[in-house]
């Protein structure tokens, strides 16, 4: 069953500057989605579309968006209230931001609970202790203040809140950014557990960390989809230059002395006007043909937008 399925998505400013130009997204039940790309590429722009957070002076519009069966491309912002926290839910990048500071993480859940199920105070109590129990946190927790906690433990509380009324559809928008090595493992894991009932969107500038989570990956660049397919795939043989970049970016601890090669240049601006293929600019395999826009080609299982791919 289909718990994403997003066509045709456009976000652009006001006098027409795209920002996210076509991306096109489907994900399963139990299956994990990694959109990786550089820096404004478009990554959380989209992840905020889907969730319809998208806000002027941006303007987004969609073919067909879908979420758990739910079509929402024309929904008013009552029926997004109801989906998102129910259906839908978001782990935002900087818990620090995202969590209220004068509210304790038990009141948050309690809340979040509240709103979409019609229990009890007790009873929702209840419930986000076993939610701060699935995501490795101890009841007392419930009774701290984000400050609190270090960067590890507010990041479980953010996914104990994103998971408080059991979504089929989680969006992750760089959930390990500014947390060590450990930690990052920590959430990684429970993230994949806790995406084995339900759709995963990770986003994430990092293919090492996609790689140990989806199933398959989408390569985002400059608002556009570049690759998709398969993780085994794109990380075995990837056949866009610019995936192939990104790869060459994890350090590899199974080759001595293994040094990331940098991209060369610098990604275009979000919204910058580029004739053809925007990666031309910093693509050693550019020709004249680059100065057309190459289309998303492929097959339900892989796809590629490039005039002149690796392994050609």
């Amino acid at each position: 069953m289909k718990l994403l399925d997003l066509q045709d998505l456009h976000v652009a400013t006001e006098d027409g500057v795209k920002l996210v130009d076509g991306v096109d997204l489907v994900i399963a039940q139990g299956e994990a989605l990694g959109l990786v790309g550089e820096s404004g590429s478009g990554k959380s722009l989209t992840a905020l579309a889907l969730l319809g957070l998208v806000r002027a002076p941006l303007d987004a519009r969609v073919t067909r968006l879908a979420i758990a069966g739910q079509e929402m491309r024309d929904a008013d912002e009552t029926s997004w209230r109801r989906l998102r926290g129910r259906s839908v839910a978001l782990v935002f990048q900087d818990s620090t931001t995202a969590l209220n500071p004068v509210r304790t993480i038990g009141s948050l859940l309690v809340e979040t609970i509240c709103r979409h199920q019609r229990i009890s105070k007790r009873e929702a109590r209840a419930r986000a202790l076993d939610r701060l129990r699935d995501v490795g946190l101890q009841p007392h927790h419930a009774d701290a203040y984000p400050h609190l906690l270090s960067g590890g433990m507010r990041q479980r509380a953010m996914l104990a809140l994103a998971l408080a009324n059991r979504p089929r559809l989680l969006v992750a928008d760089e959930p390990t950014t500014a947390l060590d090595a450990t930690i990052q493992l920590q959430i990684l894991h429970l993230l994949r557990r806790e995406s084995r009932d339900r759709a995963l969107l990770l986003i994430t500038h990092d293919l090492g960390v996609a790689s140990e989570l989806c199933d398959r990956i989408a390569v985002l660049y400059h608002g556009r989809v570049r690759e998709i397919g398969s993780a085994a795939r794109l990380l075995s043989t990837p056949r866009h230059p610019y995936t192939r970049a990104l790869l060459d970016l994890v350090p590899r601890f199974d080759m001595e002395a293994s040094i990331p090669t940098p991209i060369p240049g610098s990604p275009p601006a979000p919204g910058e006007q580029i004739q053809g293929c925007s990666y031309r600019l910093r693509c050693p395999r550019a020709t004249e043909q680059c100065l057309e826009r190459p289309t998303l080609e492929g097959d339900a299982d892989y796809k590629i937008a490039c005039w002149n791919p690796l392994n050609d």
